[in-house]
């Protein structure tokens, strides 16, 4: 393939490209990720992945030894499948469209994505699968792509953690509001990884929900705070297994790749050590930000 089709970024300090048939319309086809675009890397060992748009018909028949899961959420409606080599995910994005198909490694390093053009919802489609991509092959790399909503303040993030509904981009607007010079990095599935050297970053990445907010920026990573909903305001930490569990529910892996989620797991351990992981119950008030603030800046 002629590497100049290939639309190179980079998220996390981690290098991915995306090929498609229509090089020259990459800005409109994934609009949130120009402010990530970098140059090709120098060789494979500087490649996280890289995902190929093919013709479905070429995929059509990879050989499935087994039915993994089946599902439906914010990615449209799904099903996971083992191959010989690694994994089959087939995609629906609304329901009556057609169906995508994209065949990973087990590392998920090389993916192809059988893209029909025709569904309106095509370039959703190659989105869904590239953060797939992402948030796989990344874990090797001691980084998770983590379901949070993220504010920066004085150089460092705060993560805000929970299930669909809880209220994380609530509460991050509610810091915006009311304490003083904070900005939003990113809404939905910021990444933080874990560099070599130690330090531990959160980095906003083309994937913010419903919010389009897309910085290509770091921050040092101040605390997790997972949040519930209840009449009043109280904030308390949590240790040990209870923090290794609310961080490792908020993280995208398969556990059916062994090797990868034994990664993540070692990974959600270290921070899980050391990064302070409040709980935050909560009214969406004034009242409610101003008490995590100031409980995790203690």
């Amino acid at each position: 393939m002629n590497p100049t089709n290939i639309a190179w970024y980079r998220v996390a300090g981690l290098v991915f490209g995306v090929s498609t048939p229509f090089p020259e319309l990459m800005p409109q086809i994934l609009p949130s990720y120009v402010p990530f675009r970098t140059a090709a890397p120098m060789g494979p060992e500087q490649r996280l992945f890289t995902l190929t748009t093919v013709q479905p018909d070429t995929l059509k028949d990879v050989e499935i030894t087994e039915a993994l899961a089946e599902d439906r959420n914010d990615l449209g409606r799904w099903k996971l499948s083992r191959t010989t080599d690694g994994f089959c995910v087939d995609l629906q994005y609304i329901e009556g469209h057609p169906w995508h198909r994209l065949v990973a490694d087990r590392q998920f390093r090389n993916l192809q994505a059988g893209v029909r053009w025709e569904d309106p919802c095509a370039a959703e489609v190659v989105n869904s699968f590239t953060m797939m991509g992402f948030a796989q092959a990344s874990v090797a790399y001691q980084t998770v792509l983590i379901h949070a909503s993220v504010t920066l303040k004085d150089g460092k993030g705060y993560a805000f953690l929970g299930t669909s509904g809880t209220g994380k981009s609530t509460h991050s607007q509610l810091w915006l509001k009311y304490i003083e010079n904070t900005e939003l990095l990113n809404d939905d599935n910021p990444a933080i990884r874990i560099l070599p050297e130690g330090d531990i970053k959160v980095y906003g990445t083309p994937w913010s929900g419903k919010t389009p907010c897309y910085k290509n920026k770091e921050a040092e990573l101040g605390a997790f705070v997972q949040l519930k909903q209840a009449p009043r305001n109280t904030f308390s930490f949590l240790k040990g297994i209870q923090a290794y569990m609310v961080l490792l529910a908020g993280s995208s892996s398969l556990k059916w790749n062994t090797e990868a989620y034994n990664a993540l797991g070692k990974t959600i351990e270290r921070l899980a050590n050391r990064i302070p992981v409040g709980y935050l119950e909560c009214l969406p008030d004034e009242e409610a930000a101003r008490i995590c603030y100031m409980n995790i800046n203690k």
